[in-house]
């Protein structure tokens, strides 16, 4: 097995060493909580996939982990200190001979530093092992830990930690991926190394026992590469485990794990102790280092004494700018075990290159495992590859061990693969057959997808063949490879453009392209293509002359001169296009021949047929001369074979005009050509008879006018064009030509008007009403300076005179409408206003005087001998409400009169009354039936409002009140006193008698009765009353007898409403005028 240092000697400590560390878990635990109690100012990474966590401290990197074989997150510890980073597992990391760690702060308040650097003081000042705090900590895509330091003396450290599914199936192989990489940033080579120290616990029992692939020991062993067992295991309580104890896993090769030089297991305590007698950190692993090291303790065979754990160390190694030191191991759980040797084994994945699959060859890698509780022996994995399929390198096939530890003890088998291009896009599967003494073989069947390389097949166009001066479409296919594809044609000259799939080639001499094509995982292919250029002759067209110009010649034809030769030969080509159709040559329409004077071959094209008028002729000619065509050169005709025409003629022809100098004009146009002025002879008739001139004839085309010109009414009149031609650009043929004729007559009308607002015999309501007036020319436009207005107003005692210019005066030319604006209250109420207007046309053609009148009314509707009158008060509870409603001049609209009673000051709804609900003879209005109590304050409103034609009519809205009062007086007696004595003479009675609209006293009746039956009635005119308003007192005529009992009655009264007693108002005493007997 290698250089194993597993002698057992004894090895005694120093007695300090054995004091410090005689209770290592008391001891860890204390600082541990020293460390959390000063840690505030990081945070705790987390990543997990249920079955694995990972937790780092933002700061130092230090990670911890913890596990859930069900797969449901609640994760229970697997190292010592899961859940509160920092704690007591580290990385440490080699840099030219400088040994860091990643772990905690300095506490300057205990012995012992967190870096565990120097638990034996004294110290030396300044040692601190310590790593700074990270540059970069963040959780990357959910489900990595990147901790960073991007320049530690000149070199980048990333640590990242993975939760990773390795195994066929959840749950199978869970485990934490922890990858160290080191980079020099700083421009030079370094010396790098890294180690990882996992302090192991599970479930909460730190003292877990440890095995490797090759047996469970119970005691600490070192392993140098390359005899490094493949898989490690720490079991939750002790080894062997029981069924459903927490079994952990470390992966050092096999996977993405990168072989350590070093590794170690065996007790916390003596790995921390020993490392701090030295101030290089127990860096040096070696067999030789001193005797204090790491070879030392594991050859003491030291049990784990309740606190195990493992190194796993990566020697130091000269890496330079270019590469990364990369440093993976792996550390997790693994399913329950079986109780049999098996074997696990995921099949590698491919990906598809440009001519090849990556990986390829690939490593195949299977881990064997004896679950059972004995030693396995002669363990052989063999595989069955299909044809194609080939071990190149790694271990033997059947690769065999004789013997393998039961409870968890396994080897790691690995394989290099090749696989042949012929299976490339297949899918290709092998057989793979544990066989061992102690059980039966097993075979396990595997599949592995084949991506087909795929690179891009350029397939280039044939070579071309040009003329200079023409292009050639450059037109690659591209099959294969992975879209989208770049390309990159050269030389560029000549090209539309270079990183197009198909330019456009226009060199100017023969040219061969290269065009590299790439693809999307930069895959290429290149092709060529040469484009051939050749040189042609030229043309020019001299007939007609200029090109394009207008014809009137029907069989127009047209000559063009090849330059710089004498013949043309049977080889060689002319082409023309006449409007799109080609011409060839030899034929009917073509001849040529050579012309000294020219210097060159005339080329002659008449036409098979005559034109036609409006025909558009485009010529296209191109000579070929040995294959080649030179520049093409263009003419063209436009064949105009019809006069000029007239449209438009004003006046129209047959039309009448209504003024004396109408505008003469016609239109005079010619769709090609032109009118050639010069061609105009005009002649004017009156009845019958030429006009000589002068007047003016003026031409700016396309319209020809005739100014000077004055009519009579009744004048017939015609205007002749006699001669007019057009103007083509050749005189090969004539123009053409033609005349024309048109008359009209001359009648001229009169002047009408008449009112719009006010209409005759109207009313208006408004005091500043404006007089409108349509007025009119039947002919021509009303002259407005001749324009006379008189009103008359007043009742005929006024007027006034308004001619144009007075700015009350508008005329709107577009409406016909005369307008007279007061510019402020104008008229009289109750007036007739009497209009007459008079005005001419600009031709002077007068009207009939305009005469009419209109009225005025602005005063509303009026109210007269209303009852009950304004601020009277009345007796009658119903009281029938009257008045005369008068309007002199519109009269009342009668759905306008209302009558609304408020009582008391409350207008309520079933007091309004509208025409219908009370009588109106046309004068008298009455309303009936309206019940008051007494007191009630009654106001009356009336509204109404007249009728005027013209504005807002004038309203009426008036009130008035009156008061109800239907209380009768109210009598009170003063003396004499009811049922009392009276021994008074003469006899005089007193009471009072209220009411507030005060006493009728003159309707006073008062009744005397004496001893019931001598009975008198007085009234006030008899004399013996007297009243001040209030009170009243009665004088009696007669003196009453001695015991007479006189009743006394105010019998009846009225007030001044004539509301009287509603009964008599009596009361009684006896007279006793005796003086008492002895």
């Amino acid at each position: 097995m290698g250089y194993k240092k597993s002698v057992i000697t004894i090895f005694i400590l120093l007695g300090i060493c054995i004091s410090l560390f005689a209770d290592s878990s008391s001891r860890k635990s204390e600082l541990l909580e020293q460390i959390h109690s000063m840690k505030s100012a990081t945070a705790v990474l987390r990543a997990g996939n249920g079955y694995v966590e990972v937790v780092a401290d933002d700061c130092t990197g230090d990670f911890e982990q913890g596990a859930d074989p069900t797969g449901g997150g609640s994760y229970t510890d697997i190292t010592y200190s899961y859940d509160f980073p920092p704690g007591t597992e580290w990385v440490m990391f080699y840099i030219d001979g400088t040994v860091k760690k990643n772990q905690g702060w300095i506490i300057d308040d205990i012995e012992t530093d967190i870096t565990w650097d120097c638990l034996i003081p004294p110290c030396v000042e300044d040692h601190d092992a310590t790593m700074p705090c990270a540059d970069e900590a963040y959780v990357e895509a959910g489900s990595t830990i990147v901790i960073q330091w991007n320049n530690y003396m000149g070199v980048m450290i990333r640590e990242e930690l993975t939760p990773q599914t390795l195994g066929p199936s959840p749950g199978a192989l869970e485990q934490v991926k922890c990858k160290i990489v080191m980079k020099p940033v700083d421009g030079v080579c370094h010396s790098l190394g890294s180690a990882v120290y996992y302090d192991t616990q599970l479930s909460g029992h730190d003292g877990a026992p440890i095995s490797t692939a090759f047996g469970y020991t119970g005691y600490s062993e070192i392993f140098y590469a390359p005899d490094i067992p493949p898989v490690w295991r720490a079991y939750e309580i002790a080894y062997p485990p029981a069924p459903g104890d927490l079994i952990a896993l470390g992966i050092l090769i096999g996977f993405e794990a990168t072989m350590p030089d070093v590794f170690w297991y065996g007790p916390w305590r003596e790995a921390f102790g020993i490392w701090e007698v030295t101030y290089e950190l127990g860096w040096d692993t070696s067999p030789t280092a001193p005797w204090y090291m790491w070879w030392h303790v594991a050859d003491a065979a030291e049990d784990f004494s309740h606190d195990s754990a493992v190194l796993v160390k990566w020697n130091e190694r000269t890496i330079c700018p270019a590469d990364s030191a990369v440093f993976v191991t792996y550390y997790g759980i693994e399913g329950e075990l079986e109780t049999y040797v098996y074997f696990s084994h995921t099949p590698p994945e491919f990906t598809a290159g440009c001519s090849d699959i990556t990986p390829n060859p690939a490593t195949f890698t299977f881990m064997i495992t004896n679950g059972g509780d004995t030693d396995a022996h002669n363990v052989c994995l063999d595989i069955s590859l299909p044809p194609g399929m080939t071990i190149v390198g790694g271990d033997s096939d059947p690769m065999c061990f004789s013997n393998i530890s039961g409870f968890g003890g396994g080897q790691m088998v690995e394989w290099q693969i090749e696989i042949d291009s012929s299976l490339y896009g297949t899918t290709q599967c092998y057989d793979v057959t544990l066989s061992y003494d102690e059980g039966a073989d097993s075979t396990a069947n595997y599949c592995i997808d084949i991506p087909m390389p795929t690179a891009p097949v350029l397939t280039m166009p044939s070579d071309q063949y040009i003329c200079l001066g023409d292009c050639a479409g450059l037109i690659p296919t591209v099959t294969d490879g992975t879209p989208p594809y770049t390309f990159d044609w050269s030389p560029a000259v000549g090209l539309s453009c270079t990183d197009c799939q198909t330019p456009n080639a226009c060199p100017e001499s023969t040219t061969t392209y290269q065009l590299i094509v790439m693809d999307d995982i930069d895959c290429a292919d290149t092709g060529w293509v040469t484009v051939y250029v050749s040189e042609g002759v030229d043309l020019q067209f001299i007939y007609p002359n200029p090109c394009f110009g207008i014809s009137t010649c029907e069989d127009q034809w047209a000559a063009f001169l090849i330059d710089s030769i004498t013949s043309l030969s049977a080889t060689d080509t002319i082409l023309l296009w006449v409007n799109g159709s080609l011409v060839t040559y030899a034929g009917d329409e073509l001849s040529w021949h050579y012309s000294a004077d020219s210097g060159g071959v005339i080329v002659e094209w008449y036409p098979a047929d005559l034109w036609e008028h409006g025909d558009s002729v485009h010529l296209v000619a191109q000579v070929g001369i040995g294959g080649c065509y030179g520049t093409p050169d263009t003419c063209g005709f436009l064949i105009d074979l019809e006069p000029p025409d007239t449209a438009n003629a004003t006046p129209s022809p047959g039309d009448t005009v209504n003024i004396p100098d109408p505008a003469i004009s016609i239109e005079l146009t010619d769709s090609f050509s032109g009118v050639a002025e010069t061609s105009l002879v005009i002649t004017v008739w009156v009845n019958g008879i030429e006009v000589a001139e002068p007047y003016t004839v003026n031409f700016s085309e396309p319209t020809l006018t005739i100014s000077g010109l004055t009519f009579s009414s009744g004048d017939s009149v015609t205007i002749c064009i006699d001669t007019v031609w057009d103007s083509p650009d050749y005189d090969y043929c004539a123009p053409n030509d033609t005349g024309f004729c048109w008359s009209f007559i001359v009648i001229m009308g009169d002047v009408i008007a008449y009112p719009e607002i006010p209409q005759p015999d109207s009313i208006t309501a408004c005091d500043d009403q404006p007089i409108t007036i349509h007025l009119e020319g039947t002919e021509n436009p009303i002259d407005t300076s001749t324009i006379e207005l008189w009103l008359s107003f007043d009742h005929g005692t006024s007027s006034e005179y308004i001619s144009w210019g007075d700015p009350r005066l508008s005329y709107d030319f577009d409406s016909l409408i005369l307008t007279f604006e007061p510019a402020e209250p104008y008229w009289s109420d109750y007036d007739t206003v009497c209009v007459t207007l008079y005005a001419e046309d600009i031709y002077g053609s007068t009207m009939d005087t305009l005469e009419y009148c209109f009225g005025t009314d602005f005063s509303s509707p009026y109210i007269e001998n209303s009852f009950p009158s304004a601020d009277t008060v009345i007796a009658a509870s119903s009281p029938i409400i009257s008045f005369e409603i008068y309007d002199s001049i519109t009269g009342i609209v009668d759905s306008s009169f209302w009558i609304s009673i408020h009582i008391n000051g409350i207008n309520l709804d079933t007091f309004w009354y509208y025409l219908g609900e009370f009588d109106w003879d046309g004068t008298v209005a009455a309303l009936s039936g309206v019940e008051f109590a007494d007191s009630d304050t009654v106001t009356v409103c009336v509204g109404a409002y007249d009728q005027p034609d013209y504005c807002d009519p004038n309203r009426l809205d008036t009130c008035w009140s009156f008061v109800v009062s239907l209380g009768a007086p109210i009598p009170q007696w003063i003396q004499y006193l009811p049922s009392t004595y009276v021994a008074c003479e003469p006899e005089t009675i007193i009471a009072t008698i209220n009411d507030p609209d005060g006493i009728d006293i003159s309707t006073l009746e008062f009744w005397v009765i004496v001893d019931s039956v001598d009975s008198s009635v007085y009234n006030w005119g008899d004399g013996y009353f007297t009243f001040d308003g209030e009170t009243l007192i009665f004088g009696s005529p007669e003196a009453w007898d001695d015991g007479s009992v006189v009743e006394v009655c105010i019998g009846y009264v009225e007030d001044s409403l004539g509301n009287s007693l509603a009964s008599p108002y009596c009361w009684d005493f006896v007279m006793d005028k005796s003086a008492p007997v002895m």
